[in-house]
């Protein structure tokens, strides 16, 4: 849900008398969702407009996500024992509808080096800022989900 005083802000941002001057268009994306636009005078969702640096922004975050995602794919794929075709060897059904365990490469131990251990370190392979010594589920999500906050209000930007 967008901020309540998000009217406020697009009003400020689209003051041609204030320090955006020169804003011709706004955009709110939360979570995947449009939340609110805003457009000046003479321009709308159709107006081709000059980009500038906010090009690099989202080209940078796009390049930034699929090399993250490749590195992650390259870590998972690295760590299952392959057949002679190069496959995945699979060793028994999962515990969900079209699941399924794999062998893997490496060594687990349940208090040392386990499941929750190996998915800290393949999201640090990601460029995650994971501490792999996480042994429980829980620690494992409680460092994502202080990544996530931090992402979402970085140190000294404004919320």
């Amino acid at each position: 849900m967008p901020p309540p005083d998000l009217d406020r802000l697009l009003d400020e941002a689209m003051d041609d008398s204030g320090p955006m001057a020169a804003t011709l268009a706004v955009l709110v994306v939360h979570r995947g969702d449009v939340v609110a636009e805003r457009y000046a005078p003479g321009v709308d969702a159709g107006t081709t407009l000059i980009s500038w640096s906010m090009a690099k922004s989202i080209l940078h975050a796009a390049v930034g996500i699929l090399v993250g995602m490749d590195r992650l794919a390259r870590f998972i794929g690295d760590h299952h024992v392959r057949d002679a075709a190069g496959k995945a060897v699979r060793i028994r059904p999962g515990y969900y509808v079209r699941s399924a365990f794999y062998l893997a490469t490496g060594r687990y131990h349940a208090l040392t080096y386990n499941s929750n251990s190996w998915a800290a370190s393949a999201l640090r392979a990601a460029g995650a800022p994971m501490d792999p010594s996480a042994v429980s589920a829980g620690g494992v999500m409680r460092q994502a989900a202080a990544i996530a906050a931090r992402q979402a209000h970085p140190r000294g930007a404004d919320r």
